[in-house]
C-alpha cells in the first residue's frame, strides 16, 4: 500500500515522511484490515517532523542506498568547481 498525502490542503498525512534509519522514526505504521494507522513510538513535540521507518525492503524499493559503502571507490576525487 502507498499513502497519497497530496489531498486537500491541511491534510496531516502530507507531513509523514520516511525516516532515514530505524532509530530516527517517531511513528510506527500499522496495517489493519486494509487500512494504515500510525502510532507514536516516541514523544512528538509541536512542529517536529513525523518520521516512519518502513523497513529495508521499502528503502530498497525507493532506490535509497542502505549504506554509503556503495559510493566509496578508489578513483580520484572530482575537481572542485
Amino acid at each position: 500500500h502507498f499513502v497519497d498525502g497530496r489531498g486537500a490542503p491541511g491534510n496531516w498525512m502530507s507531513l509523514v515522511k520516511c525516516a532515514r534509519f530505524p532509530e530516527e522514526q517517531n511513528l510506527i505504521a500499522v496495517q489493519c484490515e486494509g487500512q494504515i494507522y500510525y502510532e507514536a513510538c516516541k514523544e512528538i513535540r509541536a512542529g517536529q517532523e513525523l518520521l516512519v521507518w518502513y523497513g529495508d525492503c521499502y528503502v530498497q524499493f525507493l532506490g535509497i542506498p542502505l549504506t554509503l559503502k556503495e559510493f566509496i571507490d578508489d578513483t580520484e576525487p572530482l575537481p572542485a568547481e
